[in-house]
């Protein structure tokens, strides 16, 4: 009876322990890798997808600064020790084409968010003060096909949508 209970210990310790492993970052939509610049490459080896997350000024894709309006800072809800938490409403309405792909490469737009980027958070006597920056926060999925060429590309992003019609480049690194 002992060597039975082992034995199931056995086929079930795997499955536990492969249960609590992390996710690898820009697996999935919900971990993306988070790029620090517009400009920032995305590595991506032939055969893989890889979910990026980009935060754009606001300015850069010429939306407008009344959407932001709606954005409401909520100084009751804090991250971290003291740190008010950036407010983020979803953008739905924003749409994105890619161009001049790399062979084997696609781009799609998973997910898009007006985001007031709380910088700093200072607390006074009877009042609370941030600094902030209005940002569009996407995150894309980029895949390769395994026949993807290797090498340095710069392709481009065409964004759309209320009120928006604005460009940017996105850097890719197709690399084993």
């Amino acid at each position: 009876m002992l060597g039975v209970k082992k034995f199931l210990l056995a086929l079930a310790l795997p499955a536990l322990l492969a249960s609590c492993a992390p996710t690898v970052m820009g697996a999935q939509s919900y971990s993306p890798v988070v790029l620090e610049t517009p400009l920032s490459a995305v590595r991506i080896a032939p055969g893989q997808t890889v979910f990026a997350q980009f935060k754009y000024p606001r300015g850069l894709l010429g939306v407008s600064e009344n959407l932001f309006d709606a954005v409401i800072i909520d100084f009751s809800q804090r991250a971290g020790v003291g740190d008010v938490a950036s407010p983020e409403n979803r953008a739905d309405w924003l749409k994105m084409t890619p161009s001049d792909l790399p062979k084997g490469v696609k781009v799609e737009l998973v997910q898009a968010g007006l985001l007031k980027d709380i910088r700093r958070t200072k607390d006074k006597t009877a009042s609370v003060e941030v600094s902030y920056a209005e940002v569009v926060r996407v995150v894309l999925k980029v895949t390769a096909e395994p026949d993807a060429a290797l090498g340095f590309e710069l392709a481009k992003l065409n964004f759309t949508g209320n009120g928006v019609d604005d460009s940017v480049l996105l850097s890719l690194s197709i690399e084993k």
